[in-house]
């Protein structure tokens, strides 16, 4: 599980946690897509500068040409350099990142919201209905069994468990 899966993710008998957490959240997810954005243009600035760096060294005053190319030519020519190419691909790469940022922002907020709603369902009663015990034993029992998966995944690789494994086995 990723750490954005991890971050989505309501527990809902641990709501109280949730709740306390997700202020963080929201400000972690808002600050990695203010921190793209940022990136994001900082890159087009670059771009546009390389753009006209470029634009004068082909058709700047100091340039003696008989015939000065036109336009067209000139965005063919600042559109082909490897510089340009190579920030145009990074800047696609950041928008892509503001996309996805943007979409964990909205996230935070719809997780906030579904968080707020379980609360209303607990404080009006409702995990007490006859509906839910079976789905809160049912998350319960995974839950217990992830913990213990992995609790005894971190037993193994210990350094500790497994020189006591290999001399058990007499193969020190």
């Amino acid at each position: 599980m990723n750490e954005y899966d991890k971050d989505t993710e309501i527990d809902f008998l641990k709501l109280d946690v949730a709740l306390m957490q997700q202020a963080d959240l929201s400000f972690k997810y808002g600050k990695l897509w203010a921190d793209a954005v940022q990136e994001r243009d900082n890159l087009k600035q670059k771009r546009e500068l390389l753009k006209a760096e470029i634009t004068l060294k082909i058709a700047g005053p100091d340039v003696e040409k008989k015939e000065r190319p036109t336009v067209a030519q000139i965005d063919a020519m600042v559109i082909s350099d490897k510089k340009y190419i190579a920030l145009t691909t990074q800047m696609s790469k950041a928008e892509y990142d503001v996309n996805i940022f943007s979409v964990a922002k909205t996230a935070m907020a719809d997780k906030k919201a579904a968080i707020n709603d379980l609360c209303w369902l607990y404080a009006n009663n409702y995990m007490t209905s006859n509906a839910l015990p079976k789905a809160v034993e049912i998350a319960v029992k995974e839950e217990n069994k992830k913990q213990a998966e992995q609790e005894q995944k971190d037993g193994l690789n210990n350094e500790a468990t497994r020189s006591r494994l290999k001399s058990r086995k007499g193969e020190e």
